[in-house]
Order: C-alpha cells, then sequence, then structure tokens
C-alpha cells in the first residue's frame, strides 16, 4: 500500500484532510481510514476526506486481504486554524497616498512563522 498524502508531519490549516494512495494487494478485501470503510477504485486507488481537530491528529490507513493479512499505515498530522497576528504596524493611524506624490512612508513586511511542509510564500 502507497499513501501519497497525507505526508507525515503534514501541518495544514484546514479542517479536512484527503487521504489518497492505491494497493497492489490482489486479493484485497478492504481498505479502511480510522475505521472507516472506503471504495477502491478499479485502478486499484483510494480517496477519502478525514475530519480533523486542532492539534495533533493521528490518522491510520489499512489494507486487509481476503486472508485477514493487515497492512497498516500511519500518519500524523498537525492542524493549526489560528489566524496571524499583525503586530507593530506602522504608521499606526491612517494616511492619505495622493497619487504621483512621494510618500514620507516606507512599508516594511516581516513575516514569522512556524515551518509548513507543502506551502510556499510568494
Amino acid at each position: 500500500m502507497t499513501i501519497l498524502t497525507p505526508a507525515q508531519g503534514d501541518r495544514i490549516n484546514a479542517e479536512v484532510v484527503h487521504v489518497t494512495g492505491n494497493v497492489v494487494e490482489q486479493f484485497l478485501d478492504k481498505v479502511t481510514v480510522n475505521g472507516q470503510t472506503v471504495q477502491v477504485g478499479k485502478d486499484r486507488s483510494f480517496s477519502h476526506r478525514v475530519l480533523v481537530n486542532e492539534g495533533e491528529n493521528t490518522i491510520t490507513i489499512t489494507a486487509t486481504d481476503i486472508a485477514g493479512n493487515k497492512t497498516t499505515v500511519t500518519r500524523t498530522v498537525y492542524v493549526e486554524t489560528a489566524l496571524p497576528e499583525l503586530t507593530n504596524i506602522t504608521p499606526a493611524e491612517d494616511v492619505r497616498i495622493t497619487s504621483g506624490r512621494v510618500s514620507p512612508f516606507r512599508l516594511t513586511v516581516n513575516l514569522v512563522c512556524k515551518p509548513l511542509s507543502g506551502f510556499s510564500f510568494l
């Protein structure tokens, strides 16, 4: 069994994780995700949505063949849905900017965040 998503240790900001993967077992009986049976396609792929809570979440994926042999993969994902807080913003009051005029103010953005796998900032 190969689990495509999520990767171990993924950090996300959503309340749903999409578990995707595929199985190669010729005599497959079933695949479960956190105890719920999921449908496996003719191409042996599967996809299932899992509701997750804030903080650490463990997702267990199990493939069982007709003889009862099991292969289990566990993934831990971390959910953080809190919005970032903007602080130390200047100017502290509204400033009117007129088109074509040079503003005496300079905009500086400092972004401090925890590392997130699979995310990028543009």
